[in-house]
């Protein structure tokens, strides 16, 4: 029986593999994770991280498919509370992405990846699905806050499929990619031989990525306006602001600004064919 548990970063990696391959049995009996047959040394070091925080477990085989099971309430009920339950509702807990030491997220990011990620040796990328638009921009926030830029994109499923004869529903998925080189080597521990393309400008608080494409789109609704005490706030993980001076007055001649070559400076002192982001 779990008495208390404190957060360390194997409970953070069993946290994060959870997310990618666990689930809650009914109503709460036990907590389940479920592997592929061939992925003997994650069985097995989940299954000792869970001994040694004094939890019975077991492990079977079916098909194609190892399941390793705890009967624990106390687990279960900090996995639901923690991490959600169902494949659209799972998260990353703010204690872990937001936690003061760095390796609690790592160590997480590391679970979650050994369970639904992907290394890409050939373009040295790695990549994640998931069915949960808020774990997507939650990984992403997670990767940033180690110092490294990733991609989102939307993907479509058909409703319906096929795997192992059995017909199943499908939903839309969302793909994490990261190609940063730091990265890759605390998830993966193993450095890139490779060193990829370049595609925005790291600041110490945000990273700044060109304007791909303006356009408009036609909406009927209401309009809500967000006010902050500074005027910017964070919308799926891009930092924005109202709109400087209100009724398109120019910025403050004292508001930073990037130049080309990754120069900061501030408006006033710009100077005629200065190139800026």
């Amino acid at each position: 029986k779990l008495q208390s548990i404190s957060l360390t970063k194997d409970l953070a990696w069993v946290m994060g593999l959870y997310v990618a391959e666990g689930h809650i049995i009914g109503d709460g009996e036990a907590t389940q994770w479920t592997l592929g047959a061939h992925e003997i040394k994650t069985v097995e070091r989940l299954r000792e991280i869970l001994s040694n925080l004094g939890l019975y477990n077991s492990a079977a085989i079916c098909e194609s498919v190892n399941r390793v099971t705890v009967s624990s309430t106390q687990l279960t009920r900090l996995m639901r509370d923690w991490c959600g339950v169902h494949a659209n509702g799972k998260k990353i807990p703010n204690q872990i992405l937001y936690h003061v030491n760095e390796e609690i997220l790592i160590a997480f990011l590391q679970g979650y990846f050994e369970g639904d990620g992907h290394h890409d040796t050939t373009r040295e990328k790695l990549s994640a699905k998931t069915n949960s638009q808020a774990l997507a921009y939650q990984i992403q926030l997670g990767l940033a806050r180690l110092g490294g830029i990733s991609s989102l994109q939307f993907g479509k499923r058909p409703p319906k499929g096929n795997i192992l004869g059995r017909s199943v529903n499908f939903n839309n998925y969302w793909r994490v990619e990261c190609t940063d080189i730091g990265i890759l080597e605390r998830i993966n521990g193993v450095r890139p031989i490779k060193n990829p393309r370049e595609f925005c400008i790291p600041a110490d608080d945000a990273f700044y990525l060109p304007i791909e494409k303006v356009g408009i789109k036609s909406y009927t609704g209401y309009v809500y306006n967000f006010s902050t005490q500074s005027g910017t706030f964070c919308l799926q993980n891009i930092v924005t602001h109202n709109c400087g001076r209100r009724f398109g007055k120019a910025l403050a001649l004292d508001t930073p600004i990037l130049k080309k070559g990754g120069i900061w400076t501030v408006v006033g002192d710009l100077q005629i064919g200065d190139w800026i982001y």
